[in-house]
């Protein structure tokens, strides 16, 4: 039975209720717009895939607010992204704006871990900070005849 179907309309057997356009043993993943922060963990690799198209990789830990850590798996393939990631380097702090999935992997004493892969739209590092920072600061050039 799928896990994430909306409950069955009056009168029908739940057992037997799918929703329109759900094949029987399909489970649909689900994806989440999300923001993570954390710190890189390990060096961004960047790749081709098949068709040629360049894509960086990269793993994040975010502190999940128990006092554990989480994994999160990145994949990047806008150019701006993409220069981000390859520009930090292991323990650089990083926020980053994406599609979240949730996954679970198993430690190597046999325990599951949560775990989310995220396609990153966006990221922003204390370097993009500091230049919006400089930017907003800087006094704006004299305008009119005075200035000329």
């Amino acid at each position: 039975m799928i896990d994430d179907c909306p409950p069955a309309p009056a009168g029908v057997v739940k057992d037997q209720w799918r929703p329109a356009r759900q094949s029987p043993g399909i489970v649909r993943k689900r994806m989440i717009d999300g923001l993570i922060g954390g710190r890189v963990y390990g060096k961004s690799a960047e790749r081709q895939g098949q068709g040629g198209k360049a894509y960086v990789t990269t793993k994040v830990l975010a502190p999940a607010g128990d006092g554990e850590s989480l994994f999160v798996n990145v994949i990047a393939f806008s150019d701006e992204a993409r220069a981000a990631l390859l520009a930090l380097d292991d323990g650089d702090s990083v926020a980053l704006s994406g599609t979240l999935t949730p996954k679970i992997w198993t430690d190597k004493n046999g325990d599951a871990r949560p775990a989310l892969d995220m396609v990153a739209h966006a990221v922003l590092t204390p370097y993009h900070i500091d230049r919006k920072r400089q930017a907003v600061q800087q006094p704006s050039p004299p305008t009119g005849a005075a200035g000329l």
